[in-house]
């Protein structure tokens, strides 16, 4: 038992020494103080029940993950109790983005790479238990689970999965769940929920925004705005022109048979490939969207 409490002792201190390393910037902890404000004094609907959905839109690579872990954290230790501990579901995009939530560290050599390798919850909410549900991977049992859209979405539609184990549901990059089947999904998880949706893209389409599944704007901070302050370094905009046309539907999708026909043009293919070969041999990193 003494040498249990010890461990459990250095663990601790292991942990607060973490979270001494991993601050966050002061627009991240705005964004924080945001949500506390939004659950704290929340709007409310006509039947009189709190609004407890809301979103949030900030660029690419301005901390989004950082955000929610400090979040997810600070809202269990303050609300969960002796009887019961808050749980958290954290969705994302695709199997990639599992790990990187979680923050699994590879093997280090050194204390540097430790600190390079660490991110996610491992390194902004390290006293959490995280586990991940997708593949062959279906562990329930963390204080925070961390899934992607499409497991969620054959889970519920298989009677696999009880939504109501979570108290509080985080979607990163929400707009990925607004498809017609995954969508459902997402509103059975988040029905009576804490939930918070994060995207760079609140407005997906013309009849496609985040705020079909969560009306309360939380915070924005738009892409301009990141760089002008320093958030964000500066960036070019390229658009190069190709001459091939698409036509939306009424829902303000496109068709997937022309989208391919996009996809599979070797012109086009090589076209993008030589663009970025050129800005990387100049030194230079960019984002390509698809």
């Amino acid at each position: 038992d003494i040498l249990h409490a010890r461990a459990l002792k250095r663990l601790e201190i292991h942990a607060l020494e973490k979270l001494e390393q991993s601050e966050l910037y002061d627009y991240q902890q705005d964004v924080v103080h945001r949500i506390k404000d939004f659950l704290q004094y929340p709007e409310y609907e006509k039947s009189g029940l709190p609004i407890r959905h809301g979103y949030i839109k900030l660029p690419t690579a301005t901390g989004k993950t950082a955000i929610f872990a400090h979040t997810v954290q600070e809202i269990t230790n303050h609300i969960s109790g002796e009887q019961k501990r808050l749980k958290t579901l954290v969705l994302v995009p695709g199997r990639d983005l599992v790990g990187q939530t979680i923050g699994a560290v590879g093997q280090p050599e050194n204390d540097v790479e430790v600190e390079e390798m660490t991110r996610g919850f491992a390194k902004f909410a390290p006293v959490m238990e995280v586990t991940e549900y997708h593949g062959s991977k279906k562990d329930l049992s963390g204080d925070v689970v961390v899934m992607t859209y499409q497991s969620l979405h054959k889970a519920v539609r298989e009677g696999r999965f009880d939504t109501a184990m979570f108290d509080i549901v985080v979607g990163d990059e929400i707009h990925r769940g607004l498809g017609t089947a995954t969508m459902t999904s997402v509103s059975r998880v988040i029905e009576n929920k804490i939930a918070i949706g994060f995207s760079a893209t609140t407005e997906y389409g013309r009849n496609k925004t985040v705020k079909d599944l969560m009306p309360t704007e939380i915070y924005r901070l738009e892409l301009r705005e990141a760089v002008d302050k320093g958030y964000l370094a500066p960036i070019r905009a390229i658009a190069i022109t190709t001459g091939d046309t698409l036509t939306a539907s009424n829902s303000g999708d496109f068709k997937e048979a022309d989208l391919a026909k996009l996809i599979t043009s070797e012109w086009r293919n090589k076209t993008a490939i030589d663009i970025a070969r050129d800005f990387v041999a100049e030194d230079q990193q960019g984002i390509i969207t698809c």
